[in-house]
């Protein structure tokens, strides 16, 4: 358990937060290079500003995280809750977002997700300008 952790601009290349109880851990600004969160709880969560590498991150609850500025890079995202999540200025690169909801999210226009993302027709409540055109 790592609830109020502050672990802001740390280096989690290779860690392994498998299930983890991040609850408001100020994550601002880390570098989560093959890193593994899968499963982990994290609500209400700072990642403002941090960097996913082809990392994982799947079934992961994210309840209100801070999420500006993050990129997520070749990184897997499945089944992730966004719910209200802050996502002004997020980059999804290359990922994997399959299954993944984003209701009630902020998104601006700075928010992206580059052609190479994966599977966002499979998600629900992302806005209509973020989803690929009807073939």
């Amino acid at each position: 358990m790592m609830k109020n952790a502050d672990l802001s601009e740390a280096n989690l290349e290779h860690a392994r937060l498998v299930n983890a109880d991040l609850t408001e851990a100020n994550l601002a600004g880390v570098s989560c290079v093959l890193c593994k969160m899968d499963g982990s709880f994290m609500p209400k969560v700072n990642l403002a500003g941090a960097s996913f590498f082809e990392a994982s991150v799947n079934d992961a609850q994210m309840m209100e995280v801070n999420l500006r500025d993050v990129t997520f890079e070749r990184t897997s995202v499945h089944n992730v809750e966004f719910a209200q999540a802050q996502l002004q200025g997020a980059k999804f690169l290359m990922s994997d977002v399959m299954g993944s909801s984003f209701k009630d999210a902020k998104f601006d226009s700075s928010t992206a997700f580059d052609e190479l993302t994966k599977n966002l027709e499979q998600t629900s409540f992302l806005p209509q300008e973020y989803l690929p055109p009807p073939p």
